[in-house]
């Protein structure tokens, strides 16, 4: 067995353990409607599917509607940021820090419609 087939056979084993290791979730879910964006986040969760209804929980309570919201996005031991424009659109991203969860969330804000975007909510799972 080569030194490289030796490695790739660590790594297979290995994955699939840290893939299932615990760790914190969050989520945030976004309005279906496209017009006027509005959001709900949860993080501090043991598992995605928690993380998940409690985002469109919270999601749902800000709009006054339920099954107005939807996923938008899921994630473990991370941090995201939400972003909205001045039309009231807006956008959210995740990443390994909060600033660049931050500058992802308005970059993508900015590449829709809107001029000026804000950050309206950052956080870290983990």
């Amino acid at each position: 067995m080569t030194a490289w087939v030796r490695v790739a056979a660590l790594l297979a084993l290995a994955v699939p353990a840290m893939a299932q290791s615990p760790g914190m979730y969050g989520a945030i879910a976004t309005t279906k409607s496209h017009y006027k964006m509005q959001y709900g986040t949860a993080n501090g969760q043991t598992d995605a599917p928690a993380a998940i209804d409690a985002a469109i929980a919270d999601c749902e309570m800000r709009a006054g509607i339920r099954g107005a919201c939807e996923k938008h996005l899921a994630f473990r031991d991370r941090c995201a940021a939400v972003a909205e424009g001045d039309d009231h659109t807006g956008a959210a991203e995740h990443a390994v820090s909060r600033q660049t969860a931050e500058r992802l969330a308005v970059a993508m804000c900015q590449a829709g419609n809107a001029r000026r975007c804000t950050i309206v909510k950052s956080f870290c799972a983990g």
